[in-house]
């Protein structure tokens, strides 16, 4: 299965080459593209991208006016290769483990109905530690429910995320750039549960993930007006993906998603 992976960064001129070369480092050997979309960074990160990659056909540089990590990674979605399978995302002060990819796809390819995979996360810099797992590893049962009605994140942040190119295709490009110019994980992991993709989790960590001062959400809090306007960008969302994948909340997708849900508690237990 041919791999891409997208690196978007924005003022990490000092991380992302570490980023990049953990992709260059892992043990799989059908990493076909790496995109990397510099989002108008103003610390000298496109020159050092091209002194240091311009000569590697393998990946892909990409410079932009600046316009938060939704913009970016619409950018990115436009340069996939025809080849790819599967897409993986990293964000440019966070690190892959050099197996990651590689056991990541093993999942894909044991199970046919795996469409998106996320795992655990090891915390570097500020912490030191690994984090708890929400989901056993395995099938996770379908979501579209879970997610349209309690508004279930499944999944987990966006280094650690992966999903097959089909699923992308109906997830992105998403219009709403200014109201995700953090966050777009979000809209990953919910659209992707909306479409009905199959989602599984490893329950390993084999991503490191920066605590550091900078991060643009790690650590946050958010005031009540804050809040407010998320939630209606959350509606919005919600509401775009379901027009544009034809998406129906009704009693066959209640039922095809109970059994489902079966299916994937037995197969756990199995």
């Amino acid at each position: 299965m041919n791999v891409n992976v997208i690196i978007t960064t924005y003022n990490y001129g000092d991380l992302v080459a570490q980023a990049v070369d953990s992709v260059l480092a892992q043990t799989y050997g059908k990493i076909t593209r790496i995109i990397v979309v510099d989002d108008g960074s103003s610390d000298g990160t496109a020159g050092l991208l091209e002194r240091r990659y311009g000569q590697n056909t393998k990946i892909i540089l990409v410079q932009k006016d600046n316009g938060g990590q939704l913009s970016a990674l619409n950018c990115a979605f436009g340069r996939l290769d025809d080849g790819c399978d599967l897409v993986f995302f990293l964000d440019a002060d966070d690190l892959y483990e050099a197996n990651y990819v590689q056991e990541a796809v093993r999942y894909y390819e044991r199970s046919g109905d795996c469409d998106f995979l996320f795992c655990k996360r090891r915390y570097f810099g500020a912490l030191d530690e690994v984090e708890k797992s929400r989901y056993p590893d395995g099938a996770c049962g379908p979501c579209v429910l879970r997610t349209y009605y309690l508004k279930e994140w499944v999944g987990n942040a966006t280094s650690m995320l992966s999903m097959r190119r089909g699923i992308l295709k109906k997830i992105l490009p998403i219009p709403y750039e200014t109201e995700w110019r953090i966050r777009a994980d979000d809209c990953l992991v919910w659209a992707s549960s909306l479409v009905g993709a199959g989602k599984y989790c490893m329950d390993r960590a084999l991503v490191r993930y920066r605590a550091h001062d900078k991060n643009y959400h790690y650590g946050r809090t958010y005031t009540a007006d804050v809040m407010l306007k998320r939630k209606a960008s959350i509606d919005r969302l919600f509401s775009h993906i379901m027009a544009k994948n034809n998406v129906r909340v009704d009693l066959g997708t209640a039922l095809s998603e109970l059994i489902g849900w079966i299916r994937a508690k037995w197969g756990q237990r199995r």
